[in-house]
């Protein structure tokens, strides 16, 4: 008998999967794409969807599945904060760095330091710190680990706040100051999906706040207490995250759905020319035999 636990974390890897899976096709055939923020988002999927892959295994009815997946977890657990630390940090150094407002250039620096350093240093322990082939967690055992836990959250909900005040007034921004905005020299207006690119942080920290409450309410109330949906969501938000990049890179990208319209079509076209060249071809041979056969016939009545 599955509980909703379970059941939430199945239906998550399944979006997980199949967004992961969608992404990493797509941005592999359609090369329009800038290849550098391609490929990383073409990596990223693929971290993402081992993180999803994972979870969906049955692991408690195997002990060689239960040890397959507590690895594949701490992989994806480590490196998937790391990529995404990485591109958005690239963002910063593309784009934010590149305008003339001093609060929030320094605003965005100082919290890329902190989400860069102690917070990738930090999953990476509760990588090492959970066992995930158990379901138990070992951050109560250690006073300094829960007080960084604490800490922690509080920088990812401050991190938060600043990437949705970024990304909702830069293009305000950009049309009310332009000199502080110069257009000719920010290029976010020229290539839309690099400007999304700054979102992939900001769907991990949305991913992850479920996680990091729940943490804070067992290290508070140092009880057993369950909170079922707080650990539902918990559970549907982690192992999804190829999902929510493959809605805002695909579904939700204009640019996106226009060069997957334009690549179907074209493999429509060619599709119907071979078939229209294959029917010419086929229909000339009936011709030509048909022309054969009568001049065939035409002899052997000359002869006779």
């Amino acid at each position: 008998m599955f509980e909703s636990e379970e059941i939430s974390a199945l239906v998550g890897s399944a979006l997980g999967i199949f967004g992961a899976l969608m992404i990493i096709i797509l941005f592999s055939r359609i090369k329009q794409i800038n290849s550098l923020y391609r490929n990383l988002l073409i990596l990223l999927s693929i971290y993402d969807f081992l993180e999803s892959f994972s979870f969906i295994l049955p692991g408690r009815y195997n002990k060689t599945i239960c040890e397959i997946q507590f690895y594949l977890i701490s992989i994806s657990v480590t490196i998937t904060p790391i990529w995404s630390a990485i591109i958005s940090f690239i963002f910063y150094l593309k784009f934010v760095k590149k305008t003339q407002d001093k609060i929030l250039n320094r605003i965005y620096k100082w919290f890329h330091l902190f989400f860069l350093i102690p917070i990738t240093i930090l999953l990476i322990l509760s990588a090492h710190f959970t066992d995930y082939r158990n379901s138990t967690t070992y951050w109560c055992c250690s006073t300094k680990i829960s007080y960084l836990i604490i800490v922690y959250s509080f920088i990812w909900l401050s991190l938060l706040i600043c990437l949705v005040f970024y990304s909702l007034t830069l293009p305000k921004l950009t049309k009310s100051h332009p000199d502080l905005y110069p257009i000719e020299d920010s290029q976010i207006s020229k290539h839309p999906f690099q400007k999304r690119m700054g979102f992939v942080p900001l769907i991990y920290i949305l991913i992850v706040i479920p996680a990091t409450i729940r943490r804070i309410i067992d290290f508070v109330t140092s009880s057993k207490k369950e909170y079922p949906i707080i650990n539902i969501l918990h559970s549907l938000f982690i192992c999804s995250q190829g999902f929510w990049d493959f809605l805002i890179f695909v579904v939700f990208d204009s640019r996106m759905r226009k060069s997957l319209k334009n690549c179907l079509t074209c493999q429509c076209n060619k599709h119907l020319s071979y078939s229209e060249t294959q029917d010419n071809n086929s229909t000339q041979k009936e011709l030509d035999e048909r022309k054969r056969l009568t001049d065939y016939d035409h002899l052997q009545n000359d002869n006779q």
